[in-house]
């Protein structure tokens, strides 16, 4: 399971400086800032030039912090701390997408298990082999990514993925 980074109180925090809107996924500062540089209803958050997830930031115990807002929105609506939000819109643009209804809770193998998604397959852990002419399976388990072998039809490659689920505890 993922840790998250910070605790419920700073959470807390960001929830009395932002209001968001779920609909629209907007953050907005509820308060001018303390040198008016935002004003009261301005929209809030900066997108991240790395990876393209809004941040915002806020002093909490002296210290200034950031938490990426998709994570705030799950907090501000469910009153929860979210182990892995994700985006139900992948790509660049979904990452700044933070409308209530693009976001879900997830484990980080469920969070991880969507790049299949690129895959030539419809299954998780299954991808076409063209050289060999043949599905392949692979499954990522404690970092390392493990062969589980070329199958002549894709649901025979997503069988030894589901085995393989089962005999690592991972279902």
């Amino acid at each position: 399971m993922c840790v998250p980074k910070y605790g419920r109180e700073v959470y807390e925090a960001f929830a009395t400086k932002y209001s968001y809107e779920p609909d629209t996924g907007v953050f907005r500062f509820r308060e001018n800032t303390y040198n008016n540089v935002h004003k009261a209803g301005d929209i809030a958050g900066s997108v991240r030039s790395s990876d393209g997830y809004i941040q915002l930031t806020a002093k909490v115990d002296g210290k200034s912090v950031g938490v990426l807002a998709h994570r705030l929105a799950w907090f501000m609506t469910y009153d929860e701390i979210p182990n892995v939000v994700d985006h139900i819109v992948t790509g660049r643009e979904g990452r700044s997408d933070n409308r209530i209804s693009n976001l879900r809770n997830v484990s980080q193998r469920e969070n991880t298990t969507r790049s299949h998604i690129k895959s030539s397959s419809k299954y998780v852990g299954v991808t076409w082999h063209k050289a060999m002419q043949k599905w392949q399976s692979q499954i990522k388990y404690k970092g390392k990514q493990l062969y589980l072998g070329l199958f002549d039809t894709e649901e025979e490659a997503a069988q030894a993925y589901k085995d393989a689920l089962d005999d690592l505890n991972l279902s």
